[in-house]
């Protein structure tokens, strides 16, 4: 049972933990789901839809039944999410490269960064990595024309983002693949030979 302390503070907590309070606080988190565009629906996106059916009738195959084909949707819509996650990767490793005039320290920050995402992205990633990213993750505080050093802080938060959007998506195939497997299972069992 919980006492009447620990509720009283988990209340606190609780209205601590709900997000912005002030206008531009809230314009600020709003705007951040915008960003890269990445949380509205691969349905909804017009110009994605024709990549979205060419996946889905290579999975199914061209004359599959209208229940197989959706449950290949959902696989193809993960698919291309996936996908422009990893697109707006590159072009975020690239922006960091072509930033000019870096400083020899953060053309080192950089350097480091780069070899740590890309391990990330081989998922071989190990304690001594995390360590050698320490500097990059930990920036100095800015001092006098340290504003490259707060651009490459903003960068890291936007791959911790993009990592995120990336695993939910990886997250979303698995299942979707699951559930296209079960179903393909079920009619083909159905099917006589």
């Amino acid at each position: 049972m919980t006492s009447e302390r620990r509720l009283l503070a988990n209340q606190a907590n609780a209205k601590a933990s709900t997000g912005p309070k002030t206008k531009a606080g809230k314009a600020r988190s709003a705007n951040n789901a915008l960003q890269h565009g990445l949380t509205i629906p691969v349905s909804n996106d017009p110009a994605l839809a024709p990549q979205v059916e060419a996946i889905a009738h290579k999975i199914a195959g061209h004359n599959a039944n209208p229940a197989l084909l959706e449950k290949a949707r959902r696989i193809a819509e993960a698919q291309v999410k996936l996908n422009r996650v990893r697109l707006l990767r590159t072009k975020a490793k690239a922006a960091i490269l072509s930033e000019t005039p870096l400083p020899i320290r953060t053309v080192r920050q950089v350097q480091l960064l780069v070899r740590f995402l890309d391990r990330v992205e081989r998922d071989t990633v190990s304690p001594i990595d995390l360590e050698m990213v320490d500097e990059v993750l930990h920036p100095r505080p800015p001092g006098s024309g340290d504003a490259v050093a707060m651009n490459l802080a903003h960068r890291v938060s936007e791959f911790a983002r993009l990592d995120r959007y990336e695993r939910r998506a990886l997250s979303r195939r698995k299942f979707a693949i699951r559930e296209f497997d079960a179903l393909d299972v079920v009619q083909s069992h159905r099917t006589p030979s």
